[in-house]
């Protein structure tokens, strides 16, 4: 149980670091995020590097197009194999704050019924399914809230 818990510190002193490192050398970063949403439920994480649920997602690699990004970063977080054609058109949020300019772009899916999620317990914590009310009533992160405000 030791190991573990220093494992998931060290985790998180890498993710303070390279956050602090990335807002130096690349003020403006993409990202892409997918909303599964089954039966009327959204999936959020709780990553173990912010205190806010969110969407699973991450950065886009350079020469990656968001699509990509976004299969990738949810197969990666939480096994969760998706096809782009799924994927449909994202709404796109640009934030900007003390972290720099960031864009996100947000990928809906809605799925029949719950896929089976693999958790690493060191990057992604936790995951849970919340209707959009219950999501709106959580902390959340901006472009997460801005998205659901969007979604009817």
């Amino acid at each position: 149980m030791k190991r573990w818990i220093l494992r998931l510190r060290l985790y998180r002193v890498a993710s303070w670091l390279y956050e602090n490192y990335r807002l130096i050398v690349k003020p403006y970063t993409q990202g892409a995020l997918v909303a599964l949403w089954a039966q009327e439920r959204l999936l959020l994480v709780a990553a173990s590097y912010r205190r806010e649920l969110s969407l699973p997602g991450g950065l886009i690699a350079r020469g990656e197009s968001p699509q990509r990004a976004a299969q990738r970063e949810l197969l990666e977080e939480i096994g969760v194999e998706v096809n782009a054609a799924e994927l449909g058109e994202p709404c796109v949020i640009t934030e900007h704050s003390a972290r720099g300019i960031n864009t996100v772009w947000i990928f809906s899916i809605e799925l029949t019924e719950q896929p089976e999620l693999v958790v690493d317990c060191l990057e992604i914590l936790s995951c849970v399914w919340l209707t959009r009310n219950e999501a709106l009533d959580s902390i959340v992160t901006d472009h997460l809230r801005q998205y659901l405000e969007k979604v009817v």
